[in-house]
């Protein structure tokens, strides 16, 4: 064997396990680099952690004490100190009470809490939790103000309205008076009755069932003229295509989503229920029927039409009013589009950009409480929508033929057939309701507020 062969192949071994060691090493000291990295990212979230939850703790005995002593005694709390697991908490707790309607207690009380800390690195931090407490009582009262989504609801939708009821006159004469819907003379099957006792019923005229019922307080004026229960109504234009509508009328429905009776009138036969016509050379044609729901005091919701057949991919349901020009991203827009339903929301103002809400006829001038209201021509619009068209090129079209029907009786309270959410205390009297622009109802609570994180 050739001895310096050898010593080559013994050198050139050595320099591959060296350089197999540097790159170990250096593969082992990024490791160790990422773990620290990783072990003081971890311990930052674990800090800010558990400052979050020193300041929601703060808010949560604010809230506690705001019950205890009816939102007064406040004092702005400084100079605490909590030690924790990986830092050492400063805590500062700062309390603006506001008397909104000048009677002497606390509406709401303005909370922040301040809580900073320095990480292990040097650099300080710190978290602010800024929330509102409502003084008012939890069980009948909720609040927003005018740059947040519609919610705050603590009240029942239900309102005071019950399925049913505890009479039944079937087999019997039924009494009451006959409903009538909106402005027409068209029954719609069913009867207001007020008991000897103060209950409103609304009786199905056909069987004598009580459909839906309520308990008027004592200070409420309602008659059998003027039904206890508040009604929406409107019509129901759904479009035809090839003579036929769209939907059939046993494949129809409007419901409620809360307690509630709706009622669809037939319009199978009814020919001068028909309305046709030519629109940029195109023609154009529906046929209506009228709808109306009962609903209790106190009730919020939505109303809508549903559907129980396989609908074409195209057929849509659009509200609005296309005679109107206003904010399209505004929550009581009437800017025609497509929505299945319509929200019913009330709100009284009580100081500074917040709002109570309210049920429908719970008027805030009102010494009893509930005023039945009936709101009318609230129309539904069930057509077809392809290629370039929309809500309001059909609305349009809809409204060429039927003499601007979506137009019709508009004020500056009711400025036509509504949007996708209408304000049930925009009363001439009394017309607000905030400028929200969400229309996505939040989880209800009564405090509201940020968290934010901050790097000194």
């Amino acid at each position: 064997m050739n001895p310096i062969y050898i010593r080559h192949k013994k050198g050139f071994m050595l320099i591959e396990s060296m350089i197999a060691i540097i790159v170990v090493g250096i593969g082992v000291l990024g490791l160790t680099k990422l773990n620290a990295v990783l072990l003081q990212g971890t311990g930052t979230s674990k800090t800010r952690a558990a400052a979050t939850q020193i300041a929601q703790d703060r808010a949560e005995q604010a809230r506690r004490e705001a019950a205890a002593s009816a939102c007064g005694g406040f004092i702005d709390v400084t100079g605490e100190s909590v030690a924790g697991v990986n830092a050492s908490y400063d805590i500062a707790t700062n309390f603006t009470a506001a008397d909104e309607d000048g009677d002497g207690t606390n509406d709401r009380v303005s909370i922040s809490v301040t809580v900073s800390w320095t990480n292990s690195d040097g650099s300080s931090e710190s978290t602010v939790l800024s929330s509102i407490i409502s003084c008012l009582p939890v069980s009948t009262q909720a609040l927003v103000d005018t740059n947040r989504s519609l919610g705050g609801f603590v009240k029942n939708p239900t309102g005071r309205g019950v399925i049913g009821g505890d009479n039944d006159y079937e087999g019997e004469a039924i009494p009451g008076v006959t409903n009538t819907i909106g402005d027409t003379d068209l029954a719609d099957g069913t009867k207001t009755n007020i008991t000897e006792s103060g209950i409103v019923e609304i009786i199905d005229d056909a069987t004598g069932k009580v459909l839906l019922s309520f308990k008027k307080n004592g200070c409420e004026q309602l008659s059998q003229d003027d039904t206890g229960f508040s009604t929406v109504s409107g019509r129901l234009f759904i479009e035809t295509k090839n003579g036929n509508p769209i939907v059939g009328k046993t494949d129809l429905f409007v419901l409620s989503s809360d307690t509630s009776y709706c009622t669809v009138l037939d319009y199978t036969n009814q020919q001068s229920w028909a309305l046709s016509g030519i629109i940029e050379s195109k023609a154009v044609s529906f046929v209506y029927t009228y709808y109306q729901c009962y609903i209790g005091p106190e009730w919020w919701g939505n109303i809508g039409a549903v559907r129980v057949d396989s609908a074409n991919t195209n057929d849509r349901i659009c509200v609005g009013n296309p005679g109107i020009d206003n904010a399209a991203n505004a929550l009581f827009s009437t800017m025609p589009v497509k929505s299945s339903t319509r929200g019913y929301r009330g709100y009284v103002e009580v100081g500074n950009g917040l709002y109570e809400s309210k049920g429908i006829g719970m008027l805030e001038q009102s010494d009893c409480g509930y005023v039945a209201q009936h709101y009318k021509d609230h129309h539904l619009v069930l057509t077809n929508i392809t290629g370039s068209e929309s809500c309001l090129s059909k609305e349009e079209s809809l409204n060429a033929i039927a003499d601007g029907v979506l137009n019709a009786n508009v004020s500056e309270s009711y400025p036509g057939n509504p949007g996708k959410f209408f304000c049930m205390t925009n009363y001439d009297i009394n017309p607000v309701c905030p400028n929200l622009s969400d229309p996505y109802v939040a989880a209800s609570t009564l405090v509201h507020g940020t968290i934010k994180i901050r790097s000194k």
